[in-house]
């Protein structure tokens, strides 16, 4: 099959995740090595950035240099790594849909209902350094509107004003607490061998219920010593040895 052009993000952003400058120069000295078709000193160059920088920018074009290197199961770990980061974004869903040719399993991925896609859209917005500057400025407003109504000063405009940023405030906090709380969860995995057995049960003496092949992305629902609850859809769960898996 012809190749097929993966999305490259090169130069992003006025507000970098990439801080301090020395990190941003390292990301677009690799950059321009993967631009220039260098793509294993790219790559070597974005894995030493990973090290010491936790940015989706860095996971994408870490995948996109394995790709080219056609090392599409690394690089669909780091499709999925970066899609933590930005669940709601288009570049990474469209690279995950390019690398999944390359395997034998595809399980069509389900549709979000439109809150949570809305959701998913507004975190993937607002990155960490956004979501604290909001954070500190809504509590600036709230700790500013309460001071003047225990002064006494209870007037429609305060009172409006105080309901309004604590409510801006909560929903800040809670965005960047399920934000969190996504990046520490390890809750999705892919087959990493080249066949696996989902079985009904965290054992071998249990059914073989489905054989499933190198590539496969799966959601993690239980872990028992050695073996890990798992789900692809609504027709394909079970548990699988957690050997066979590359957890995100």
């Amino acid at each position: 099959m012809k190749a097929i052009a993966i999305v490259l993000v090169l130069l992003i952003a006025s507000v970098s995740t990439l801080s301090p400058r020395s990190h941003q120069a390292e990301f677009e000295e690799a950059n321009r090595l993967y631009s220039q078709g260098r793509y294993r000193d790219a790559l070597a160059a974005y894995q030493r950035l990973e090290k010491s920088v936790s940015s989706w920018k860095v996971y994408f074009n870490t995948g996109n240099a394995l790709y080219k290197l056609n090392r599409p199961l690394e690089a669909k770990v780091c499709f999925l790594r970066a899609r933590k980061w930005k669940p709601a974004s288009t570049e990474i869903e469209t690279n995950i849909q390019i690398v999944n040719r390359h395997f034998k399993d595809r399980i069509p991925a389900q549709k979000r209902d439109f809150f949570t896609d809305i959701y998913l859209r507004i975190e993937s917005i607002l990155n960490h350094t956004i979501l604290i500057s909001l954070l500190f400025f809504f509590a600036f407003l709230l700790n500013l509107f309460l001071f003047f109504l225990l002064k006494g000063r209870r007037t429609r405009i305060i009172i409006y004003g105080a309901a309004v940023s604590l409510l801006l405030f909560a929903l800040s906090l809670t965005i960047a607490i399920t934000h969190q709380n996504r990046l520490k969860a390890s809750d999705t995995a892919v087959i990493k061998t080249e066949t696996a057995e989902i079985r009904s049960g965290p054992g071998r003496e249990n059914t073989v219920l489905f054989k499933v092949n190198c590539g496969l992305e799966l959601k993690i629902r239980e872990k028992n010593q050695d073996w890990v609850q798992v789900s692809a859809s609504n027709q394909i769960a079970g548990w699988i040895e957690a050997d066979s898996l590359q957890e995100i």
